[in-house]
């Protein structure tokens, strides 16, 4: 057991042996008679040899002790039933200051497992020095003649709860205590004389085992914990240890078989419920939407939870034996991380809530927080580590737009001021010029009032964008097919000096319905992501496909092209303001972003995927229902 827990456990010594005695005074009447100070003595004896076991892996206090009880309170008239159930008391005890203890570590399970085993031992060597001391006792009689032998086997037999009889070498029942009638609810009148099948299940007769029992104990002189089924008067069947013994005359003859019967039902069921509630544990790890994943000394996978199949796509029986290092991408910034992790673990022996990106099956990047912590044994070996992984990809996608957001909305502000202030003095530039212009017959100053005019017109574009930006137009709708509208986009771009040198090819679904929406502002988008395909082809080799298509009540426009590609870095930027790759004077850096603004205001999405020299698409996507 870990020091941790061990450490706990003495801490908490005085409220468990409160506990553990306020629970087996009330197991007996038995044990209501005798003095408190008596049973808080045995109880802590008992604790001690336990922790004993844990702490040094020796059971020899826990032998010494456990043979004492079994003679002390066999003197005392109690039965080993009774002092099993008070070790389970003990065990229940146990197991609930110990899971107080437990604060989320991944191995309280294996703690359990340690305690239950513990009192598993506890009770069979008890149930072996008990039968030791009534066996020893029993032998001591029979040195005498039969009938002396009867007498005190009889006053042993009657001081225990345990089914007690004896049957000669035909099974023929000759002796039956009160045990046996309590437990099998036959009296001693209703029982002697009858053979011992009357308590055996069909089944079990039928495969032969009295006749078995009785030549192997023959042969070997005893048989003991033998577990097996027998049958009450009111035909319910209990499960029972069997201890048998050969009986001899002072020739040494077979005379018949003394047996005892420990009624192992009520022990059984209790042990069911503990290990039902260490499977209700498991089953909390194992499902828990986050991912659990144990590792060894070499970050090898020992253990996968269900959760950890959900965020990465790998199945348990594919990922054990796996190196953890299969879900961490190799990069710069991951090597950098790892280190950080190694150096947390070796110093304070976790880790907890590192962001980290991780991969999943299909090779895609995920968000995540790691909390990661060592695993030790005894005298604090580490023996591997437990990873708690939770995907927090979405969240980071929230908290990006949200930042987005406040960006956008300050920069909008800005622009607002900008386009007002620089607005009206250029109306009065324009139409100076275009007087000027009336007024002038010099050629080469006209030429020149030329240059300057179409330098206002570019700011003048600039300002109307700035103006969309800041102050976006109201959303008229209205009946539109998207069909027919991109179509009429194709065919303004074809008059794009440009678009005579690559070939445009449309795939329109027929499923596509009519639908009330912002034409024009849906065309704006169509005719800016348009230009910046031509934008990014080269001459004579560049194709842009467009196509349409319904699904999920979304409508799909997907608008491809074979050109230059986005480089990985900037990709999460395009749809910034302001933004541009293009040459100064050759984009304002707003066509993406008021795309994504238009579609963003219809509930919609609009995404890229981009290779180097192999070209881009934009995916849009607009619910039918808003």
């Amino acid at each position: 057991m870990e020091t941790l827990y061990i450490k706990g456990l003495k801490k908490e010594r005085e409220l468990i042996i409160d506990l553990w005695s306020d629970r087996v005074i009330s197991t007996s009447s038995n044990y209501k008679t005798l003095p408190v100070e008596n049973i808080r003595k045995r109880v802590s004896e008992h604790f001690n040899a336990l922790l004993d076991l844990y702490e040094n892996n020796s059971e020899t206090k826990l032998k010494r002790f456990l043979r004492s009880l079994a003679k002390e309170r066999y003197r005392m008239g109690f039965d080993a039933k009774e002092t099993t159930i008070a070790f389970l008391n003990g065990q229940s005890v146990i197991l609930t200051v110990l899971d107080d203890l437990r604060d989320g570590n991944p191995h309280f399970c294996s703690n359990c497992r340690e305690i239950t085993d513990s009192f598993n031992k506890s009770q069979m060597l008890y149930s072996d020095f008990h039968k030791q001391v009534i066996l020893s006792d029993t032998k001591t009689y029979f040195k005498q003649e039969i009938k002396k032998l009867e007498k005190h086997f009889t006053s042993v037999a009657e001081g225990t709860s345990d089914a007690v009889m004896v049957v000669d070498t035909e099974l023929m029942i000759r002796y039956w205590n009160k045990g046996a009638e309590e437990i099998y609810g036959y009296t001693e009148n209703e029982i002697l004389g009858k053979h011992l099948s009357i308590i055996v299940p069909d089944d079990l007769l039928f495969k032969g085992e009295l006749k078995n029992l009785s030549e192997f104990v023959s042969k070997k002189g005893q048989i003991k914990n033998y577990q097996t089924s027998r049958l009450t008067k009111d035909k319910k069947t209990l499960t029972v240890d069997i201890t048998a013994s050969v009986l001899r005359d002072d020739d040494g003859k077979n005379i018949g078989f003394s047996t005892v019967h420990h009624n192992l039902t009520e022990q059984l069921n209790l042990e069911k419920n503990i290990r039902s509630r260490e499977q209700f544990l498991t089953n909390i790890v194992d499902n828990s939407v986050d991912a659990i994943i144990g590792l060894d000394l070499e970050d090898k996978i020992l253990s996968w939870n269900k959760g950890a199949d959900l965020i990465f796509g790998y199945k348990r029986e594919e990922m054990l034996g796996q190196s953890f290092n299969i879900l961490l991408p190799q990069d710069k910034e991951n090597q950098e991380k790892t280190k950080i992790i190694q150096k947390a673990l070796k110093k304070d022996g976790f880790i907890k809530n590192f962001e980290i990106k991780l991969y999943n099956s299909k090779g895609e990047r995920l968000y995540t927080s790691l909390t990661r912590s060592y695993i030790r044994e005894k005298g604090r070996k580490i023996t591997g580590s437990a990873a708690v992984i939770r995907d927090i990809t979405e969240y980071k996608k929230l908290e990006s737009q949200i930042g987005h957001s406040e960006k956008l909305a300050v920069i909008g502000q800005l622009a607002a001021g900008i386009a007002h202030e620089v607005g009206n003095p250029l109306t009065s530039i324009s139409s100076l010029i275009q007087i000027l212009v009336r007024t002038i017959e010099d050629e080469k100053i006209i030429h020149d009032l030329d240059l300057i005019k179409n330098q206002t017109d570019r700011i003048t574009k600039l300002i109307r964008d700035l103006v969309t930006f800041s102050q976006p137009s109201d959303t008229t709708y209205k009946s539109t097919d998207i069909n027919t509208m991109i179509s009429k986009a194709v065919k303004i771009l074809n008059y794009d000096k440009r678009a005579k040198r690559c070939k445009i090819t449309t795939d329109f679904s027929s499923d596509v319905p009519v639908v009330d929406m912002p034409e024009d502002q849906i065309s704006q988008v169509i005719i800016n992501l348009l230009l910046n395909a031509l934008d990014s082809l080269d001459n004579g080799s560049g194709k842009i496909y467009v196509a349409t298509s319904l699904a999920h009540d979304k409508i799909h426009i997907s608008i491809k092209d074979n050109g230059c590609g986005i480089p990985e870095q900037l990709r999460e930027k395009i749809f910034e303001p302001f933004f541009t790759t293009k040459e100064v004077g050759k984009g304002t850096g707003l066509g993406l972003w008021i795309s994504y603004s238009i579609i963003n205001n219809l509930n919609g999405t609009i995404t890229v995927d981009s290779e180097m020299n192999a070209g881009t698409e934009f995916k849009i996507e607009i619910p039918l229902l808003r």
